[in-house]
């Protein structure tokens, strides 16, 4: 809530979006009024936000394979198995922040913690 009033939010005074409008005489702020119109008319169509035909989870996203070992009506406890032949005798439980959803520890093969870690044979448990 507080990150709403911050002061870069104002138009009035936040400098470079005021250098921004005076330079594209104001095309900016018509842009992110139409971009708003479109991701409120998505949200009430219950669509996905405008890009997100782009990522599929299992080829662009959450691409380590994994298993749910445990669920509830609260959380589900998600195990990747090492891809290794050698096994380390610690597993790792990897907890994303509140906010967030297990998948960010899992982005793409490129940009991925779990994979790292079953790379480099530890058993990983994530919540989510």
């Amino acid at each position: 809530m507080l990150d709403t009033c911050a002061p870069s939010n104002f138009l009035a005074i936040n400098p470079e979006v005021l250098e921004h409008t005076l330079a594209e005489g104001g095309a900016n702020l018509l842009r992110e009024v139409l971009n708003a119109m479109e991701d409120w008319a998505r949200m009430q169509a219950g669509h996905p936000p405008a890009g997100a035909e782009a990522f599929t989870v299992g080829r662009d996203l959450a691409t380590s394979p994994g298993k749910i070992v445990f669920r509830n009506r609260l959380t589900e406890l998600i195990q990747y198995a090492p891809a290794t032949g050698r096994v380390r005798p610690e597993p790792v439980l990897a907890v994303s922040a509140w906010i967030m959803t297990h998948s960010i520890l899992d982005l793409s093969p490129g940009y991925s913690l779990i994979r790292w870690l079953v790379e480099r044979g530890f058993t990983v448990f994530t919540i989510s």
